[in-house]
């Protein structure tokens, strides 16, 4: 499902669970972001307006680094 950089992949098992997305800046890295409190720090996700949004921003620490 991950081909092209910036392909976004929603887990939603009862709730919102993570976004599995390929690097948006093309290293080809899958990027995992959680979205349970319960397991963690946790991000949100807004997918209001036909746009999906994650907040807060962060940086990806490994691969090329981008801002993800």
């Amino acid at each position: 499902m991950l081909k092209a950089a910036g392909d976004a992949v929603v887990v939603h098992r009862g709730t919102l669970r993570s976004v599995l997305m390929r690097c948006p800046d093309g290293c080809g890295e899958t990027l995992v972001v959680n979205l349970d409190a319960r397991a963690g720090k946790a991000c949100k996700l807004d997918m209001r307006a036909g746009k999906a949004i994650l907040y807060p921003s962060g940086w990806h620490d490994g691969g090329c680094r981008s801002h993800s």
